[in-house]
């Protein structure tokens, strides 16, 4: 732990930690929303990595690192707290200095009164639940218990009063049957509700599909095919000198235009044939006289429908391959 200065000092970028398998770390169980690292390393420059160990060299000065070893020495809970220490650190200079990677945020959107019956349906399920297992209790307890009112004011704000259904069906039976009846009405209710949903929703993306195949039939076409979208990320440039053979590399965003610009006008450019040369080669391109003309007449007749399907139903069958191109022979 006295060496931890020296991980701020390296020139490395990666840590390489060896802990010994007696050691037990307790490790916090965390739901993690985001998978992958949300910082864009690419980015970094010296510049930005030194506003990082900067930030870290400050930060551990102030920790309490050195001085819980030599209070409480090397335990489990002072490992635990040393590591989530630095952790903390290493985290907020990374939120400092690191630029971070955007995130897509997917919004879905959730018919609300699917929720509420499905809300009221799970309320319901737990009074049958509850009243089934106590049913050597009588009617007053079951009605007084803690979780039978909870259930009851969550369907009070859900605007669903029981006060009716408990006046009406007073025996434990009754009471047990009404709740269950409930309970299913409320769940059939919420599964038509969601199907309705997903009816639109598929509605909504045929007409889609079908406005694309009219408007915009380059969009389906990418769509029905699965085709990512592909981009080339410039931010540098290595360019060659033609003078003096000596490369450079380019980081500014207008020169790197500038470059490219110039480089895709010459890669198009119109070339000067050399004629000299076409005619050396001309005699290659001759057609041969000792091929028989005649061997070319049926070639440019038309293909009958009556042919067209004798070859088809010759052809083997499950042969045509798939998204991904595989041939499974």
């Amino acid at each position: 732990m006295e060496q931890l200065e020296l991980v701020t000092k390296s020139d490395h970028k990666i840590i390489q930690l060896k802990i010994k398998k007696t050691w037990q770390i307790h490790l916090d169980r965390e739901v993690q929303d985001n998978i992958g690292s949300k910082y864009n390393i690419k980015l970094m420059c010296d510049e930005k990595w030194m506003k990082f160990t900067t930030h870290v060299e400050k930060k551990l000065k102030t920790t309490t690192i050195s001085s819980r070893k030599e209070k409480y020495g090397i335990t489990v809970n002072s490992l635990n707290k040393n590591w989530k220490t630095l952790k903390n650190i290493i985290i907020e200079a990374a939120d400092c200095a690191i630029p971070k990677k955007k995130i897509k945020k997917f919004n879905k959107k959730i018919n609300k009164e699917f929720t509420k019956n499905y809300k009221r349906a799970k309320s319901f399920n737990k009074l049958y639940q509850f009243i089934k297992k106590e049913r050597t209790k009588s009617v007053k307890y079951i009605k007084s218990h803690d979780k039978f009112l909870k259930e009851k004011k969550k369907l009070s704000v859900l605007n669903i009063e029981i006060e009716k259904i408990l006046i009406n069906n007073r025996k434990y039976e009754e009471l047990l049957y009404k709740f269950k009846e409930q309970s299913i009405r409320f769940q059939t209710i919420a599964r038509v509700e969601k199907k309705k949903e997903n009816f639109k929703k598929i509605q909504k993306t045929i007409e889609k599909r079908w406005e694309n195949l009219k408007e915009s039939p380059k969009k389906m076409i990418n769509s029905i095919l699965d085709k990512p979208r592909k981009s080339i990320i410039m931010d540098r440039l290595i360019v060659e000198s033609e003078s003096n053979s000596t490369t450079k590399i380019i980081t500014d965003e207008a020169e790197i235009k500038t470059v490219v610009q110039k480089h895709f006008q010459n890669w198009t450019r119109k070339r000067n044939t050399n004629e000299t040369m076409m005619k050396e080669w001309e005699k290659w391109y001759k057609p041969i006289s000792t091929i028989d003309s005649n061997n070319y007449k049926n070639l440019l007749i038309e293909v009958s429908i009556d042919e067209l399907e004798e070859t088809i139903c010759l052809l083997p069958n499950k042969k045509v391959t798939g998204q991904l191109g595989l041939q499974y022979e």
